[in-house]
C-alpha cells in the first residue's frame, strides 16, 4: 500500500473517542480502553507500510525514521507533562507535586510503563491518581518503535518463507506471553511490550504477508461490518473486572485488522472517512495527551467532582486544546527541516525531564506543605478552632486528636491565603464522634458530641472530614 489511506485517521478518531468516554463515562463504556488496543493495530500497520515503501524504493533511513518519530511524538508530550508539573505544583501537596513530578520524568524517558507496572493497576482507583498514568501507552509505543526497523529490515533480507516463519513464532509468542500472564501477572501484562507487542505485528503483518487483494464489494462489506460489530461489542461489552489483555484484546486488534483489510467497505468509506472523523482523528494523538489531566485536576481546581456537565465540557475543552496543539505547536515543526526540529524536540524533553526529576527529588521549593509529616505536628487544641473566618463556606474537622494532628498544616495553608472556605476543627481527645462510644464520661463527651453535630449540620457547612481512633 503506498496511497494515504484517510480511512486510518477516522479509525484513529473512534479509538480516541472510545478512550475518552470510557474515562470520563466509565459506566457508559465499560470497555472503552480497549481504544488504546486499536491504536497499537493501527501504529504496527502504518509504520511497516512506511518502512517497507521505502526501503523498496532503497530510500529508507533509520536515522530519519527517528527523526520524523521524535517530530511526531516529542511536542505534545513535552507541552502536556510541563502542563501536568505546573498544575501539580499550583494545587497538589508536595507530596503529591513530588510523585507527578517521578511520573513526568519516567515519561519524558519513555519508561513510564516500568515505573507504573510496579507501583499501580490501570483499573485501581487511588485516592490521588496519576494525571500522567495514560502516558504507558506512548511508552510502549516508543519501545516499539525503537527495535521493529532494524528487525522489520531484517526479515526484508531474508527468504519469504523463513521471515514468516520467524514473525509468525514473534507474533504466536508474545500472544501466548500475554494470555499466561494476563492472570498471574495483570500489571506486567497490561503495561509491557513483550506481551502488546502481537498487537503492533498483527497490523504489520497485514503489510508483510498478506498479498493485495480485492474481494467481491459484498464480502468486503461483510467483513467491514464484522469489524465494526466486534469493535462495538468490545466498548461494550469488556471491562476492567475481567482478565485483560489476555484472549479478550483478541476481539479489538482482529476487529481492527478486519477494518485494515477492507478499505472499500461502505463503513471504511463512509463513516471512517466522514469529514468531522478525519479531522479528530489527525488530532487524536493531541486528544489522547489532554483528555485524562483536564479530568484529574479538576476536583483539585474546583474543590469537588466534576458533573455530567462538568465532563462535556472538559471534553470540548480537550479537543480545543488538541487543536491548539495540533496547529500551534505540531504545525510549525512539520514544516520545519526534519533534522533541526528532531533536536529541538530532544532538548526541551530533556530540558523538562531535568526539571522533572530535580522536583521529584525535592530540590523545589513546593507551594504546598507536605502532610507525610502531619503526624509529627500534633497540638492541643480547644473544643472549637477557626481558621479563614467569614467565608461563605464552612469545612468541618470533626473528632478526638486523631484529627487535631491536621490543624498545623492547615493552619500553614490559612496564612499562605490558600483557603476559600473557613476551617472549623471540633475536637476533644478521648471522645468518639458517636454518642454510644466514648472512652470519657459521657458528661463531657455528650455535650462535645451533640456540639460536633449542630456544627455539621449547618447550612453553611459543605463538607465534614472526620477523624477518630
Amino acid at each position: 500500500m503506498s496511497e494515504r489511506r484517510h480511512d486510518i485517521d477516522g479509525l484513529r478518531a473512534v479509538a480516541v473517542l472510545a478512550v475518552l468516554w470510557f474515562h470520563y463515562f466509565p459506566s457508559s463504556l465499560p470497555g472503552g480502553f480497549i481504544g488504546v488496543d486499536v491504536f497499537f493495530v493501527i501504529s504496527g500497520f502504518v509504520i511497516a507500510n512506511s518502512i517497507v515503501n521505502e526501503a523498496r524504493r532503497s530510500q529508507f533511513m533509520i536515522s530519519e525514521f527517528y527523526f520524523k518519530r521524535i517530530r511526531r511524538l516529542f511536542p505534545g508530550i513535552v507541552v502536556v507533562t510541563t502542563f501536568c508539573l505546573l498544575a501539580a505544583w499550583a494545587f497538589e501537596f508536595s507530596d503529591e507535586f513530588r510523585s507527578i513530578a517521578r511520573d513526568a520524568f519516567y515519561c519524558l524517558i519513555y519508561l513510564v510503563n516500568f515505573h507504573f507496572a510496579r507501583a499501580i493497576g490501570y483499573f485501581d482507583t487511588p485516592a490521588s491518581p496519576s494525571p500522567l498514568l495514560h502516558f504507558w501507552s506512548l511508552a510502549v509505543e516508543e519501545q516499539f518503535y525503537f527495535i521493529w526497523p532494524a528487525l522489520l529490515m531484517a526479515l526484508l533480507r531474508l527468504r519469504r518463507r523463513i521471515s514468516l516463519v520467524l514473525f509468525l513464532a514473534a507474533l504466536v509468542g508474545s500472544a501466548l506471553t500475554s494470555v499466561t500472564l494476563s492472570s498471574r501477572y495483570p500489571q506486567f501484562a497490561f503495561y509491557m511490550l513483550p506481551t502488546r507487542m502481537w498487537e503492533f505485528l498483527i497490523g504489520a503483518g497485514i503489510i508483510l504477508f498478506v498479498p493485495p487483494w480485492a474481494p467481491h464489494p459484498s464480502i468486503q462489506n461483510l467483513l467491514g461490518l464484522c469489524g465494526a460489530a466486534a469493535l462495538i461489542a468490545a466498548c461494550v461489552l469488556i471491562s476492567g473486572t475481567m482478565v485483560y489483555p489476555g484472549m479478550l484484546a483478541f476481539v479489538p486488534t482482529l476487529a481492527t485488522a478486519l477494518l485494515l483489510m477492507t478499505p472499500q467497505s461502505p463503513i471504511n468509506m463512509r463513516l471512517l472517512s466522514a469529514t468531522p472523523m478525519l479531522w479528530l482523528g489527525a488530532r487524536s494523538y493531541q486528544t489522547y495527551l489532554w483528555h485524562w489531566p483536564l479530568l484529574i485536576y479538576y476536583p483539585s481546581v474546583f474543590n469537588q467532582p466534576p458533573s455530567p456537565i462538568a465532563k462535556i465540557g472538559m471534553m470540548a475543552l480537550t479537543i480545543i486544546l488538541a487543536h491548539l496543539t495540533f496547529a500551534y505547536v505540531d504545525g510549525p515543526l512539520r514544516r520545519a527541516r526534519l533534522r533541526n526540529a528532531a533536536l529541538g524536540c530532544t532538548a526541551a524533553s530533556l530540558l523538562v525531564a531535568i526539571v522533572a526529576g530535580t522536583a521529584a527529588k525535592g530540590l523545589f521549593k513546593e507551594r504546598l506543605p507536605s502532610l507525610n509529616g502531619v503526624v509529627n505536628d500534633f497540638v492541643y487544641l480547644s473544643e472549637i478552632e477557626t481558621i479563614n473566618p467569614g467565608q461563605a463556606e464552612q469545612i468541618v474537622f470533626f473528632g478526638d486528636s486523631y484529627i487535631e494532628q491536621f490543624y498545623p498544616r492547615v493552619e500553614q495553608l490559612g496564612k499562605q491565603r490558600l483557603l476559600s472556605a473557613t476551617i472549623v476543627f471540633v475536637t476533644s481527645e478521648a471522645c468518639a464522634i458517636a454518642p454510644s462510644i466514648n472512652r470519657r464520661s459521657d458528661e463531657k463527651c455528650l455535650p462535645f458530641v451533640e456540639k460536633g453535630l449542630s456544627i455539621a449540620a449547618a447550612p453553611e457547612t459543605t463538607s465534614v472530614l472526620i477523624g477518630s481512633s
